[in-house]
């Protein structure tokens, strides 16, 4: 079935727009996909930032992105419009969901049960910021009926925040510290209620402070108002947090998380920092309180399909983080939103 439509391409540093190319035709295997809602993650956002450094990897990194039709784009979710040889189980009209992260099976993490770190992980070529997509029909799940795709779109992320939770091993009753109150500390928040915790989040914007309250956030602080280990240590008897998630890729906001811990505390930097830099830690905090310091990364696919079964029960609730609803000729617009924090979530619709 051949046809036009059109994709966000990069096309120079910290620029992307749209193009008219051709759509993708589904292969043995493949669905191709009416893209309905994608969001931009803040990775989009810091890999056109990263193309303004023209060494010679990162120049054939530019060359190679300026191929692929829908550029990133892998938060995306839409309805099924064309089937390939040998797929069941998918008709077309179906709500679906695309894990687009490739994974490959054989590598010594995928056969541990780890495939969060696949060593030979590859992205789709085709990418949701655009008006058709394709996915593997292994990598794609249903939609529930229950839940939109604006909301189910929130998978991919929600499935690291998910793979991020395990990690921390949160049992009831623990303080649990959340710095940074973005969509991916809103969910963490989330998790962490539904996981029997009492939960503090840290951010120096007051509007996301507010959204955490009206999502079950039981304190809040606001760094650039009060001192937050002290607040910790005062909402805790003394003793600080139990598990602290730093939700933002931040010098201060991580050396913060490991200053808010408690003795046998667990400090989980969830985020990544771009451009890449160095803590400062007193080794002291972690040999005499025994704190584990951890991270997490990216997500299993049964994780995918488990948050998506949190959005459609209700128990991670997706809308409240969207900010921003934009058409697909926008999409330049929408980076800088992200790239500024000027909002939360914000989705493409195409």
């Amino acid at each position: 079935m051949s046809r036009k439509m059109k994709a966000a391409f990069y096309q120079g540093p910290d620029n992307i727009g749209l193009k008219e190319c051709d759509a993708p035709e589904a292969g043995p295997g493949e669905l191709v996909i009416k893209v309905e809602a994608c969001g931009i993650c803040p990775s989009d956002v810091r890999m056109l930032k990263r193309l303004k450094r023209p060494t010679e990897e990162l120049v054939g990194l530019a060359e190679m992105l300026k191929k692929i039709p829908g550029m990133g784009g892998h938060e995306c979710a839409g309805k099924v419009v064309e089937i390939g040889e040998g797929v069941k189980g998918f008709e077309v009209g179906d709500d679906v969901v695309p894990d687009l992260s490739i994974r490959c099976g054989t590598c010594r993490f995928c056969r541990m049960g780890r495939a969060n770190l696949c060593e030979k992980r590859i992205f789709s070529w085709y990418g949701g910021f655009a008006e058709y997509t394709k996915a593997l029909a292994r990598n794609t799940y249903k939609t529930p009926e229950n839940a939109t795709p604006e909301e189910v779109c929130f998978a991919e992320p929600l499935a690291c925040v998910l793979n991020g939770n395990l990690r921390s091993k949160i049992k009831r009753g623990d303080d649990v510290a959340i710095v940074g109150a973005g969509p991916i500390g809103l969910m963490h928040l989330q998790l962490a209620k539904a996981s029997g915790a009492r939960v503090v989040v840290t951010d120096f914007i007051g509007e996301r402070l507010g959204h955490a309250k009206e999502l079950g956030a039981d304190d809040i602080i606001n760094p650039s108002r009060e001192d937050a280990t002290e607040k910790m240590k005062n909402l805790t008897e003394g003793k600080g947090a139990d598990v602290v998630i730093v939700a933002v890729g931040n010098k201060k906001a991580i050396e913060q998380g490991i200053q808010m811990v408690a003795k046998e505390g667990l400090v989980n930097l969830f985020a990544g920092t771009y451009p890449v830099t160095s803590i400062e830690v007193d080794p002291n905090v972690i040999h005499y309180g025994e704190v584990t310091l951890t991270g997490s990364y990216d997500s299993d696919p049964w994780l995918f399909e488990r948050a998506i079964k949190l959005i459609g029960l209700g128990i991670v609730k997706t809308k409240p983080l969207i900010s921003h609803r934009l058409p697909l000729d926008e999409i330049a617009k929408g980076f800088k939103i992200v790239d500024s924090q000027s909002g939360l979530k914000v989705i493409i619709e195409s």
